[in-house]
């Protein structure tokens, strides 16, 4: 069952969570398997880090939106932050 729809708009690292598995599922039933999941480094953090049928390693950044106005992909993404 979908969690109560005001409480996970309402949180911004519920939301993305919930996005997240909603892609990771969708990716599965295309036949990719899950390497890891939130891989973390100096240079940031990526999603999903999946491995395709043809042995291809696929990065996945999933970015959900909490309401229905869209933009472009490129437009959801911030300047990385600077290492410590």
């Amino acid at each position: 069952m979908l969690l109560n729809k005001r409480k996970l708009l309402a949180d911004r690292e519920l939301l993305g969570r919930w996005g997240e598995k909603r892609s990771q599922r969708f990716l599965k039933r295309k036949g990719l398997k899950t390497l890891t999941r939130n891989f973390s480094c100096k240079a940031g953090e990526i999603d999903l880090i999946m491995v395709d049928t043809d042995r291809t390693i696929v990065f996945v950044e999933v970015r959900t939106r909490a309401d229905e106005t869209f933009g472009s992909a490129e437009s959801s993404i911030t300047s990385p932050r600077k290492p410590d």
